[in-house]
Formats: structure tokens, sequence, C-alpha cells
């Protein structure tokens, strides 16, 4: 091992040895593409964690009013939420096709990060490139090895540092995630999962579902109509 990197990790685990919460504001821009009609979005996101659970919240309720920016007063119940187990690699959260809402668990080994040499600054942190291609998608990301939790938003997570900086490019649009604030403190409270007693199904099980209501869709169609229901943005859903 590179004994200067050996040296810079073991003084970031002691400078957050007693900082065990982390909290990140994020502002998500998406621009969908999918059915030749372009649709802007922006809406501010939050991830609060402790290096084991975490929750990732984006704020619809608030996406016109800059009322706050405190994650304690944003409700994931009224806003998607996803839920992290980070030591056993679970994450629930919620979705939904054509407005039936589901609960779902997914598994997710690992992903297989590609860490390049790139760097660029993001809020003061000198933040390293990665990629990694997730059910048919390729992200690029920016991490903060500063900040040394294994998290970051939506479902990504297993890098050597907080992830500060998401790009999405596919076919059906553009995606980023760029955090606009980040706090590091020590916290006793506990990252709550909001899914407790909530019908959970599996992530495959949530799929097939998707396929089949695709097919029925299909099936009822006129002839020469090419309505269907989309592959899925962030990962690819229908069958090919």
């Amino acid at each position: 091992m590179n004994f200067r990197y050996f040296f810079f990790l073991l003084f970031s685990f002691c400078c957050f040895a007693q900082k065990n919460h982390y909290k990140v504001v994020y502002e998500q821009k998406k621009l969908a593409t999918e059915f030749g009609v372009s649709i802007p979005s922006t809406v501010k996101t939050y991830l609060e964690g402790d290096g084991k659970n975490s929750i990732y919240i984006e704020d619809w309720t608030h996406v016109n009013n800059e009322e706050t920016n405190n994650i304690f007063s944003i409700k994931s119940e009224k806003n998607p939420a996803f839920f992290k187990d980070l030591n056993n690699k679970t994450i629930i959260y919620s979705t939904h096709i054509r407005l039936k809402p589901f609960d779902l668990k997914d598994e997710i080994a690992g992903f297989n990060w590609n860490i390049k040499s790139e760097t660029k600054n993001i809020l003061g942190y000198n933040c390293q490139k990665a990629t990694t291609v997730h059910r048919g998608r390729t992200f690029t990301v920016y991490f903060a090895q500063e900040i040394p939790f294994a998290d970051g938003p939506w479902k990504l997570f297993g890098l050597p540092g907080l992830i500060l900086d998401v790009k999405l490019e596919s076919s059906l649009g553009s995606l980023t995630i760029s955090a606009v604030n980040v706090e590091i403190k020590e916290n006793s409270n506990e990252i709550v999962n909001p899914f407790v007693d909530k019908k959970i199904i599996g992530y495959d099980e949530f799929v097939k579902i998707y396929n089949k209501k695709n097919e029925e869709m299909l099936s009822q169609q006129a002839e020469g109509s090419t309505l269907r229901l989309s592959d899925g943005f962030m990962e690819i859903l229908l069958k090919k």
C-alpha cells in the first residue's frame, strides 16, 4: 500500500472518529427527452446518514419554494425516499407503475467502481472521479475521501468517500445531482426506517410486474400505436 495514502486515510479517520453523522443537500437537475419532448425539472434532495444507515429524500413538496434547507422539516412520507442499510447492502424505497405505488427492497451486492485520476474541488473538498455501469446505465461521480463515509445520493454507495456529484447520460435524457451543502457533526439520533410495517416486495418481482403491465398496454393498443412504459431512467426495467 502507498504509505502516503495510508496515512491520509488514517488522518481522515481520526478527524472524523467523533463526527459520525453527515447531512448533504443536493440539487438534482433532470432533462427527460424519451418521448420527443424535453421535460426539465429541478429539485432539492437530502442525504442523512451515520455510515451504517442513511435516508435519501427527493423534496418535491418544496419544488417551487426555497423556504427550507433543513432535512428535519422534509417529510419522507410525502416524498420519494430511499432507506439504505449500508452494512447489508439493501435499499428500501417507494416507486410506482402508472400511479400505482409500490414499496420495494433492492439488494445490491456492490457497484463495480472504476476510480479515475481526475479530481475537482466541490465545496472545498478535493473530489476524485469514478464511473460505474449499473443495470444498463453509466454513472460518473466525484467522491470526497476527506469525508470517509461510503455513501451517496440515490442508491449509490461503496466508494472510499462520500459522493458529492453524480452525472447520468442516456437515450432518455440527462441527470445531475450536485452537492450544495455538506454538514458533518456528532449526532446520536437514529436514522429511522420509514418503511417499517409497509408491504415490501423484492426488486425482481417489481420488474416482472413492470414488464407485465407494459405487455398489457401493448396488447390493448390500436394497430400502429407505440405507447409503452418507459425503459426506466436510472435503471433499465423493460425486457428487450
